[in-house]
């Protein structure tokens, strides 16, 4: 079984006032998940939008349209040198290990981010078919105009 689904069939397994807190620390943590290989991104991402179409309420209520946006900028932007000052708390290409300094980790490659930030895309989608606010509709334009996506 792969990370994606062991977690799924986790969400399965745990009492329902856990299923929150995993999805938040562990389905939404994307400081952990943007080093993994593209697959188990690309799963992660289909999986929330399955999510998101079932229970869309629930799953705005912990990753919404701001937050969608805000994993888009630090995350899978397609832009490795920012300007000055903008987006300093960026993520770098390679992780590198603590101790040793040796490479354990890369971020996607362009094409790669670009299909991942496809599906968050889908997500915000959904939302604005369905469930945008004032607020997320703002933000969303704020966005577009900034990153000129």
């Amino acid at each position: 079984l792969d990370v994606v689904t062991l977690l799924q069939d986790m969400l399965n397994k745990v009492h329902s006032s856990l299923i929150s807190d995993i999805f938040i620390h562990l389905f939404l943590n994307f400081r952990v998940w943007i080093y993994a290989d593209f697959q188990v991104q690309k799963e992660l991402l289909q999986f929330l939008v399955v999510k998101t179409r079932e229970k869309p309420h629930q799953i705005k209520s912990l990753f919404g349209v701001q937050a969608c946006l805000d994993v888009i900028r630090l995350y899978y932007h397609t832009n490795p040198t920012p300007a000055a000052g903008d987006d300093a708390d960026r993520i770098p290409e390679i992780q590198l290990h603590s101790v040793t300094k040796e490479p354990i980790g890369k971020r996607p490659s362009f094409d790669e981010m670009r299909k991942l930030r496809a599906l968050l895309l889908s997500l915000i989608q959904h939302y604005v078919e369905h469930t945008i606010t004032i607020e997320e509709t703002q933000a969303l334009v704020g966005f577009l105009v900034a990153t000129q996506v």
